[in-house]
């Protein structure tokens, strides 16, 4: 059996708070092992994690900055799709 050898590198895990995308690229190359996507929240609503990973939920609203599920809707065409 072959040891285990951690390298124990960087990797950011969730948004930052940059407005400035070209700032928060330019911190996540020169500061991580293993550099990511970064999201930017305070950039743009479009930016949240809810927003972006929401997509084909069932009920799901996103409008004016707002996302929310529609629970007087009829959700079992969605769930069913």
């Amino acid at each position: 059996m072959t040891e285990f050898n951690a390298e124990l590198r960087s990797v950011a895990a969730g948004s930052l708070p940059h407005t400035d995308s070209v700032a928060a690229c330019q911190l996540a190359l020169s500061t991580l092992d293993i550099p990511t996507w970064p999201q930017l929240p305070r950039l743009s609503f479009l930016e949240n994690m809810y927003v972006q990973f929401s997509e084909r939920f069932p009920g799901v609203v996103i409008n004016n900055e707002q996302i929310y599920i529609d629970r007087e809707r009829d959700l079992d065409p969605e769930l069913e799709a």
